[in-house]
C-alpha cells in the first residue's frame, strides 16, 4: 500500500488559494449519490476533522483541503493524474483527486484500505499547511524529497490512526492487520501511531 505524492512540475508551496479545487461537500455528496457508500463520507469527514481540532488544539493555522473527483484521467496544478493511481495529493492546489471507481473496487476486499489511504494523503496536507513539503523540495532532490514525505506522510497517519484507536473507531486488531501490509512504511507508521504527537514525525515541527 504506497501512495506517492504529486511533485513532478511542483513549484514552492506558498498560500492556499482556491483556485483548482472542487467543493469538498459537493465532492462527498456525489460519491454518496452514485455508491451510496456511508463509509465513504464517514472517511473522508473523519480525517478532516481529527487534523482541524489538532491544529487548533496547538494553535497551528488549518487550511482547507479540497476533493476532485475523476475517471480515467485528469489534468492537475501537479500534472496529469491516472485512474490506476486511484487517489493522490497534489500539493500546488492543496487538493486530493480520487476516482470512485478505484476505491470503490478495493473496499471490497478491505474497508480499512479506504481509512489508511486518506489518512495517508490527508498526511499530505499536513505537511503542505505546515511548510514541510516546500522545504523539504527546497533541500532535497526529487527522488530523496519524495521519499522523505512519503515517510512522513506515513507518521501522520499513524498519528491519525492511534486517535481512531483510543476514541473507539477501530479495533487494535484492525491496527495489527494494517501494520502488516505496510511495507516500508510500517516504521513510521509505528512512530505516529505509539506516540499520537504529530512533531515526532519531523525535526521541523519540534519548535512548534
Amino acid at each position: 500500500m504506497r501512495f506517492h505524492i504529486l511533485i513532478f512540475l511542483f513549484t514552492a508551496v506558498a498560500g492556499f488559494s482556491a483556485q483548482g479545487r472542487q467543493d469538498p461537500r459537493g465532492c462527498i455528496a456525489e460519491l454518496v449519490n452514485e455508491f451510496n457508500e456511508d463509509y465513504i463520507v464517514e472517511s473522508l469527514t473523519r480525517v478532516e476533522e481529527f487534523w482541524r481540532s489538532e491544529f487548533e488544539r496547538r494553535g497551528w493555522a488549518f487550511h482547507e483541503i479540497g476533493y476532485g473527483l475523476f475517471t480515467g484521467s485528469q489534468e492537475t496544478p501537479c500534472g496529469l493524474v491516472k485512474a490506476e493511481q486511484g487517489m493522490i495529493y497534489c500539493p500546488a492546489a492543496h487538493t486530493v483527486y480520487l476516482d470512485p471507481d478505484y476505491y470503490h473496487e478495493h473496499m471490497k476486499f478491505s474497508g480499512s484500505y479506504f481509512t489508511w489511504a486518506f489518512g495517508y494523503e490527508f498526511g499530505q496536507h499536513v505537511q503542505a499547511m505546515l511548510g514541510v513539503t516546500a522545504r523539504v523540495m527546497n533541500d532535497y532532490d526529487v527522488v530523496n524529497g519524495q521519499a522523505k514525505l512519503n515517510y512522513q506522510a506515513a507518521c501522520f497517519a499513524g498519528v491519525y490512526f492511534r486517535h481512531l484507536m483510543t476514541s473507539g473507531q477501530i479495533e487494535q486488531e484492525q491496527v495489527t492487520r494494517l501494520e502488516k501490509n505496510l511495507g516500508s512504511d510500517k516504521f513510521n507508521f509505528i512512530k505516529g501511531y505509539s506516540t499520537r504527537d504529530p512533531r515526532v514525525c519531523s525535526p521541523l515541527l519540534v519548535q512548534r
